[in-house]
């Protein structure tokens, strides 16, 4: 099927609302609306997820079914039902798809629609809010998700900077804070092809599930293990964490070894690097510092761990002395660029 190029990738959202106590408002102003945006870009033929938000300001609890099409292509269509308390506003992962072929000529960005729709049980739909918001097509190169502390900027930072080595596009796809709380599901997680935790934050069972589920599933996960938690870790990969802390420290100059050549000396530092030394075994081990491991690997399911030991202005100053061993550990970290259909135009 051929989508004309006007109402090509355009989204039609439909929030049905579905509680009697919605039905009697006025059609002025009904105190509820939503929205379906998407912190990352959208690819054509792959699972995504949009960041789903009903805002209720009303007494009453509601139901709410909300519903997401193509508007070239209504017959498909995704929903999902949550019920909202009174006065809140409610956060939750829509799963979508894209569904044109691959002679689509699609563009930067396309445009969705959503609604807030009442009075379904008395058989008449009437329109309480109507908005529009725009999402950007991926143009191969997917965003690196990030788990960090709201207002930390070194882990987005260093990613980014890392990601430029490889000339790879600085998007970020963060989760922190209240925008973007850390998923508790892995549909939350299926539009990011790898994840960088960087926080000493806490997850919950629900969320560790999630991460591992992901990562099990194919994808690339990098834990910095100085400040993450090796709880948080060991929630995560359960028995598969086979490296404990024996010893926190701080260092004045780092030597970077990898396996076969020459170490990378960086320092002396104004303030000294942080780094975990750690013991244990069945990782594949890429570089050290003085002979403990600094850079590891370990292979999960179908997908990919790397955790590192050192703090970020190590690795920074590190990647200035010698790029090229922060370019090999982003080549294999980051999930390859999508070959994209022929003819496309990039986001």
């Amino acid at each position: 099927m051929r989508i004309s190029r006007t109402m090509a990738w355009m989204l039609w959202a439909l929030v049905l609302v579905c509680a009697g106590s919605v039905r009697g408002q006025g059609s002025g102003g009904s105190g509820v609306s939503g929205y379906a945006t998407s912190m990352t870009t959208i690819t054509p033929g792959a699972w995504t997820t949009l960041d789903g938000r009903v805002i209720n300001t009303t007494n009453e609890p509601l139901d709410a079914m909300m519903v997401v099409a193509e508007i070239a292509n209504r017959d498909v269509q995704f929903t999902r039902w949550v019920w909202v308390p009174a006065k809140s506003t409610l956060k939750f992962p829509m799963p979508f798809m894209t569904t044109g072929g691959d002679d689509v000529k699609y563009h930067h960005s396309f445009d969705t629609e959503v609604r807030v729709v009442a009075g379904i049980g008395g058989g008449v739909e009437r329109d309480l809010w109507k908005g529009s918001h725009p999402l950007r097509v991926d143009d191969g190169d997917s965003p690196t998700g990030m788990y960090w502390e709201q207002g930390v900027n070194g882990p987005s930072d260093l990613v980014m900077q890392l990601r430029s080595a490889v000339q790879r596009k600085g998007r970020l796809a963060s989760f922190e804070g209240r925008n973007r709380p850390f998923s508790s599901g892995v549909l939350g997680l299926a539009s990011v092809p790898d994840l960088v935790i960087a926080t000493s934050s806490e997850l919950s069972v629900s969320q560790a599930l999630a991460v591992r589920q992901w990562l099990v599933q194919g994808g690339r996960l990098w834990i910095m293990a100085d400040r993450v938690r090796p709880e948080v870790a060991r929630l995560i990969l359960g028995g598969e964490w086979t490296y404990e802390v024996a010893q926190e420290t701080e260092l004045a100059t780092v030597r970077l070894k990898p396996r076969q050549d020459a170490e990378v000396v960086s320092g002396p530092y104004e303030s000294p690097i942080r780094m975990v030394r750690m013991v244990g075994g069945g990782w594949e081990v890429t570089h050290t510092i003085d002979g403990w491991p600094a850079i590891m690997w370990r292979k999960v399911g179908d997908g990919q761990l790397l955790v590192t030991t050192f703090d970020i202005p190590g690795m920074e100053l590190a990647e200035k002395a010698e790029p090229q061993w922060s370019r090999d550990l982003m080549e294999r970290f980051l999930a390859p660029m999508r070959a994209l259909p022929p003819g496309a135009v990039g986001g």
